[in-house]
């Protein structure tokens, strides 16, 4: 283990250093073939198959598999058509519909798919310098945030593609980005953006006004460099994937450090520049792009969150 991250778990007494989160498993390797992965990013968990989406960057596909990583399709090649992608970079699921939507670094448009791959609909975005990073559904209302990596703004659409406003410019401060890379939004709307070359996390209302931030430049507890991309849980966790640190951090909803997960390396629960996270419908299972290691690892939650179906199941064996 890291010495930093020793040191925190010395710090917070029983929080360890993956902080209640096991390793379980882990499937991808190198290559063209069904299952392999060149250039691995962005994830997305389907909320009603369990479904597990993973950009393929390099081999321009959307792959797909169950959630304990068997193989079970792919869509897309290289193009600017239909289907095709050119450097396939981000992805979100809509919650409601399981529609996929993704985008490309450098077609500048968001594409939209059943949750086998089947086309439905596209839209351009508006053009900036540079290639688009993520994108993120908010289903509260009805959203879809486009990160834009190299003008440094956020844009935001209905479902549908029509454009409903934008914020965010290059800068250092509050609601500036420089090389904005990752978002997510939490289930009562804030917009979470991971400002990659800011070495921080910015958090948001549903139209951009600014609320808060946290990180800064480093390798110790709650510190990034080269932060990726983040999810949060629908009981308010924070997950930011600390790239070039090679861990994945978690936070409360306004950044208060709450462990870490990893370290650098190939073994089972070491990353290699962890790209995106994103967790299962009941936040219990955490996927995290292993991008180094051409891998998507995920991590089982130690003490699973409470439902009202399950406090019901337990209320049970009591009466």
């Amino acid at each position: 283990m890291r010495k930093t991250a020793i040191t925190m778990a010395a710090a917070l007494g029983a929080v360890c250093v993956w902080g209640g989160w096991t390793y379980e498993g882990q499937f991808g390797s190198f290559g063209q073939g069904n299952g392999q992965f060149y250039g691995l990013y962005g994830l997305a968990v389907n909320p009603h198959t369990g479904y597990v989406y993973a950009c393929d960057s390099y081999n321009h596909r959307i792959q797909y598999f169950t959630s304990a990583g068997s193989y079970l399709g792919q869509w897309g090649t290289k193009g600017s058509g239909r289907g095709q992608f050119d450097t396939v970079r981000g992805v979100d699921v809509d919650p409601d519909t399981g529609y996929v939507y993704a985008v490309d670094a450098y077609s500048l448009r968001v594409q939209y798919f059943s949750a086998h791959g089947s086309f439905l609909g596209q839209w351009d975005v508006p053009p900036r310098k540079d290639n688009l990073a993520d994108v993120a559904v908010n289903t509260v209302d009805n959203r879809v945030y486009v990160v834009h990596r190299g003008w440094g703004d956020i844009t935001y659409y209905n479902l549908a593609g029509s454009m409903v406003g934008s914020w965010g410019r290059q800068g250092g401060g509050n609601g500036e980005f420089w090389g904005p890379n990752g978002a997510a939004v939490a289930p009562a709307g804030t917009v979470y953006v991971v400002d990659l070359g800011n070495f921080r996390v910015q958090y948001f209302t549903k139209n951009g006004s600014f609320l808060g931030k946290w990180g800064n430049r480093g390798s110790g507890p709650g510190e990034f460099d080269s932060p990726c991309g983040a999810d949060v849980a629908r009981y308010g966790t924070v997950f930011v994937t600390d790239g070039r640190n090679d861990r994945v951090q978690y936070f409360t909803a306004t950044g208060s450090l709450l462990g870490i997960i990893g370290e650098r390396g190939q073994g089972n629960g070491q990353f290699w520049w962890p790209a995106d996270a994103d967790l299962d419908a009941g936040g219990n299972r955490l996927y995290v792009s292993d991008n180094g290691n051409n891998r998507v690892q995920y991590f089982k939650r130690d003490n699973p969150a409470v439902t009202p179906a399950s406090l019901g199941r337990v209320k049970a064996l009591f009466r």
